[in-house]
């Protein structure tokens, strides 16, 4: 991480760079649009492990057009806020 220039480490401790916070937070909207779709629209169990691999998979369109066919929920089945996407803007 610190050869792609997303974390900053300093005697605090680290913290991500702003690449890191974009990254992180598209990561996360990712995985809890996939935990959504498992839990809510095929009513499955939450495959915390098959998030982890489908969500680096996942490209801008794919991530707004899932966003948009779940309606563009705000929390994930955990109750975690999902970080909003240019396709939650417009609805």
């Amino acid at each position: 991480l610190n050869e792609k220039n997303l974390v900053n480490y300093n005697k605090a401790g680290v913290t991500l760079t702003q690449d890191g916070e974009r990254i992180g937070s598209s990561m996360m909207r990712n995985s809890r649009l996939l935990e959504v779709l498992m839990d809510s629209a095929l009513k499955v169990a939450i495959d915390e492990e098959m998030v982890c691999g489908i969500e680096h998979h996942m490209n801008k369109q794919f991530t707004d057009a899932l966003c948009t066919m779940l309606k563009h929920p705000r929390k994930c089945p955990h109750d975690h806020e999902i970080p909003m996407g240019e396709c939650c803007k417009s609805a």
